[in-house]
């Protein structure tokens, strides 16, 4: 839950979408694909600049995007930048938690 808060944080406060108060992932999945679409077609050199510095991995997005031809690219897109958002989350909790954990041993 706290992941999908951060999540849902990111969306808004990077993204600028005004997301439901109930919405589930793939709800925001479908709505950053949205965002997604109107980049592609509009400003794309702006959709490239926000994949490179949230840094998804060029590599897994050519080959997702070649492996899945008959799907909405945009739809691909915001699924591995979610992705990449958990794994950001998950390993910020993980050091966090970590580096309280190592304070607690010093004394």
């Amino acid at each position: 839950m706290e992941s999908f808060d951060a999540l849902s944080s990111y969306l808004q406060n990077d993204w600028s979408l005004q997301l439901p108060e109930h919405a589930d992932l793939e709800k925001l999945t479908g709505i950053l694909a949205s965002r997604i679409h109107e980049l592609i077609h509009h400003d794309l050199n702006q959709l490239v600049n926000v994949l490179y510095r949230i840094d998804v991995d060029e590599f897994k997005l050519n080959q997702m995007l070649k492996n899945n031809d008959e799907e909405d690219p945009s739809f691909l897109i915001a699924k591995l930048i979610i992705d990449r958002q958990l794994q950001k989350i998950e390993t910020r909790r993980f050091y966090s938690e970590r580096s309280k954990s190592d304070d607690e041993e010093e004394w």
